[in-house]
C-alpha cells in the first residue's frame, strides 16, 4: 500500500469522530475492538479511504483518512454499518444488560442502536501542522482518559506503527513527512 505523499493533504484528508449510543463504553472486550479494527482495515481494502491514523476508545473512535470517494457519508457508512451489524448481536449474547441500554424508540417501534445518531464529527484537515497535531491528539487519547500510562500501551491505535513501523493490528498510510 503506497504511503501518503507530501501533496496528499487536501480537502480529502478528514478527521472523523463518532461515538457509541448514549456515549456508553461499549467496547467491553477485545472482540468488539477487533470488529472495529477489521472494518478500518476493510475500508482500505475496498479503496474507500486510506487510513492515516486511528484510535478506538471504549466510548468513541477517532480516525484520520484520505478519502478515495466523493462523499464522506460513504466512509462513515462503510465503517459504522458493518460494525453495528456484528456488535449488536454480540452485545445481546455476551452483555445483555448493556444491550438493553441501547434500545431507542423510533416512532412506534423500539430498536437497538450501536452508534450515536448522526454522522459524528467530520472536519477537513488542511495543513501538515494540523495533521501532525491531530495524530498526536488521537494517539494520546488513551493516556488522557487514564486507560494506559503510555500511548504505546494502547493496542487499539496506530501509535505503535508510527513509533516502530509495526503494522499490528493494521497497516496505516503514514505520511512521508512525519
Amino acid at each position: 500500500m503506497p504511503r501518503v505523499q507530501l501533496g496528499d493533504v487536501t480537502d480529502d484528508t478528514l478527521f472523523l469522530t463518532f461515538s457509541y449510543q448514549h456515549n456508553l463504553k461499549l467496547f467491553l472486550d477485545s472482540s468488539l475492538f477487533e470488529m472495529m479494527i477489521h472494518q478500518l482495515s476493510r475500508i482500505q481494502d475496498l479503496e474507500i479511504a486510506r487510513l492515516i491514523a486511528y484510535v478506538v476508545m471504549p466510548n468513541h473512535v477517532h480516525v484520520i483518512v484520505t478519502s478515495c470517494v466523493p462523499e464522506v457519508e460513504s466512509i462513515l457508512y462503510a465503517l459504522k454499518k458493518p460494525v453495528s451489524q456484528k456488535a449488536l448481536p454480540y452485545l445481546k449474547s455476551h452483555f445483555p444488560g448493556v444491550y438493553e441500554k441501547l434500545q431507542v424508540s423510533t416512532g412506534r417501534k423500539a430498536t437497538h442502536r450501536f452508534w450515536l445518531w448522526g454522522g459524528g464529527h467530520v472536519r477537513a484537515i488542511r495543513s501538515h501542522e494540523e495533521i501532525q497535531n491531530q495524530i498526536k491528539y488521537i494517539h494520546r487519547n488513551p493516556v488522557r482518559n487514564r486507560l494506559v500510562e503510555r500511548p504505546e500501551d494502547w493496542r487499539w491505535s496506530s501509535f505503535r506503527y508510527y513509533r516502530t513501523g509495526d503494522p499490528d493490528p493494521i497497516l496505516v498510510n503514514r505520511p512521508d513527512w512525519i
